[in-house]
């Protein structure tokens, strides 16, 4: 792991012990009580506050010249960059659980088995990425046209969802020779003594579909701001340790916010375009792109709170 990182093999094994006792803490202390909101709305807050504390850590050791270099810049501009794209995350699960049916117990248990599933296989995929790019230069630009195409697909996408959903309203779900309703919440049950996969599951294999998707966005544009694979990672987790949280937090309201695809457009494209000139040597300064991705956050999170309209502010 060190030979992309300016971090040794004792600061993996520190973060992961720290990540587990993070996620002891927030499982057995904090969102105990999962289903209510202000216990999901606390896991957000102590998570945020944990990445803070990582990312004053990394300040520390460059102050100290334990490291090389002063990441903390590299890991909070990351942080955001996947963070916005996490929201992105739950327009996607909310089209999912909707459409499906899941009650809200049993969405919780799908989106930590999602969460576990994709620790491992960012992980996996960030150390793959970092030896392509040592590898190949020329990665940058089919990873900036990735993001570029991503961002091209949001803006189709959005205009045809409603006219695709008008569509398929009426017609029979193609899962129903597969996949059986089940009035518990098991992925599992038996009909005539047959073993049937229930809708519950065929919405877990869809949201880590959606995952696998969407770490096919996040990780060039993560790397687009570090090569450090330790950075990279641990940004990536520290944002969707939450997710889970974050999502029975705003699922109710961030529909009403119509203009945060909008921004994680333009976030989108900024970071492909970013991409595309790195191997030309072009660079954008650090404190640019922090600022940049700050702005349309936040922007496109007030435009949309100005432009709500009335039905939309009661029912948020």
């Amino acid at each position: 792991m060190s030979s992309t990182s300016d971090f040794s093999t004792e600061y993996w094994v520190y973060f992961f012990v720290l990540l587990s006792a993070l996620a002891f803490i927030d499982r057995y202390a904090i969102s105990k009580n999962s289903l209510k909101l202000k216990a999901n709305l606390y896991s957000v807050i102590f998570w945020m506050i944990s990445a803070i504390f990582c990312c004053l850590f990394l300040k520390f050791l460059s102050f100290q010249k334990l490291v090389l270099q002063d990441h903390s810049t590299d890991f909070l501009t990351a942080y955001l960059i996947e963070l916005s794209l996490s929201i992105d995350n739950i327009f996607v699960f909310i089209m999912i659980f909707e459409r499906l049916k899941i009650s809200e117990k049993k969405q919780h248990l799908i989106l930590k088995i999602g969460i576990i599933s994709a620790v491992v296989m960012r992980l996996l995929m960030i150390l793959f990425a970092m030896q392509l790019i040592q590898k190949f230069t020329a990665i940058f630009y089919i990873f900036g046209l990735i993001l570029i195409i991503s961002a091209i697909h949001i803006i189709v996408s959005s205009i045809l969802v409603n006219y695709r959903y008008n569509l398929e309203i009426n017609k029979p779900p193609f899962y129903q020779k597969y996949f059986v309703k089940c009035k518990s919440d098991k992925f599992f049950t038996k009909i005539d003594g047959k073993t049937m996969p229930t809708i519950n599951l065929l919405a877990l294999i869809l949201i880590e579909k959606a995952d696998i998707l969407f770490a096919v966005d996040s990780i060039p544009a993560v790397l687009s701001v570090t090569k450090d694979s330790f950075i990279a990672f641990t940004s990536n987790i520290l944002s969707i340790a939450f997710l889970r949280s974050l999502f029975f937090c705003v699922a109710h309201s961030v529909q009403h916010y119509t203009y945060l695809k909008h921004g994680i457009v333009l976030i989108l494209g900024f970071i492909g375009i970013k991409l595309i000139l790195l191997p030309q040597h072009i660079l954008i300064p650090k404190t640019f792109s922090l600022s940049f991705i700050l702005v349309v956050m936040i922007g496109s999170i007030i435009i949309s709170k100005i432009k709500q309209t009335p039905n939309d502010k009661k029912s948020s």
